[in-house]
């Protein structure tokens, strides 16, 4: 295997090694740009994957992960990325100020509660049974990032049954969540979309991706969608219409 350096990051480099014990030096350049091929030798942002997620990395924390240096990103991955880009744009005229409820596990719960920030939703309520501060203040500061702070409640270490309580106070729009949430959709008669931990009351559920841009493309085609469904469902017959 090749270790060498290449020359245009020798200077961001320095592995020097006396009797066995790694010494850095102190006179390390940073913050340079990135070389094409250095991507082993360079770790930046999302695990090594120069970041190539935006203008979406803060709309959707779940699909950080090491997709590889833009320099190497497949014709697939960009064709994904611009859909998703573009879902994201045209959903807002469904979605904008539509209240939500989201719970689950904290990695997804904050990763859907940036993707309804992104698509001008309301997260009304974000809750996860983890008991894990961590998790509500990432949560608080995504309400701060898009001023909705006055709007939103999060709370981590409770239950479905405290969430019941305060859609029953005040509805939301769609709750979004794995199927134990299902029970709460029927009652109180709210659309209902699917993600997370565990789905076991959809067929292939188990199957179907929440991380990455085919993630996020699903994800946003299920949410608009599902309201979509609600308005036909309720909508007069005059204004029911076969087109967008």
């Amino acid at each position: 295997m090749n270790t060498s350096i290449l020359k245009e990051r020798e200077a961001s480099i320095s592995d020097r090694r006396e009797r066995g014990r790694r010494v850095i030096a102190a006179d390390i350049s940073c913050e340079r740009e990135s070389v094409s091929g250095a991507v082993s030798q360079r770790a930046c942002v999302y695990c090594g994957a120069r970041v190539v997620l935006n203008p979406i990395t803060d709309a959707y924390h779940i699909v950080h992960g090491p997709i590889g240096c833009a320099s190497y990103t497949s014709s697939e991955i960009e064709t994904e990325r611009g859909q998703l880009v573009d879902l994201l744009i045209d959903s807002h005229q469904y979605t904008y100020k539509k209240k939500v409820a989201i719970f689950g596990d904290p990695d997804v719960v904050i990763g859907l509660t940036s993707l309804a920030l992104e698509m001008s939703m309301i997260p009304k309520y974000v809750i996860s049974g983890t008991p894990k501060e961590a998790f509500a203040d990432s949560v608080r500061a995504l309400f701060e990032k898009y001023n909705v702070t006055d709007e939103c409640t999060v709370k981590a270490g409770t239950d479905l049954f405290k969430l019941h309580q305060w859609i029953k106070n005040e509805p939301v729009d769609l709750l979004i969540g794995s199927s134990y949430g299902k029970q709460i959709a029927r009652a109180e008669d709210i659309p209902f979309v699917r993600a997370g931990f565990p789905v076991i009351d959809r067929y292939g559920g188990t199957l179907l991706p929440i991380v990455g841009y085919a993630g996020g493309i699903r994800l946003a085609e299920r949410i608009v969608n599902t309201l979509l469904d609600r308005f036909d469902r309720d909508v007069k017959d005059e204004d029911f219409e076969l087109v967008l």
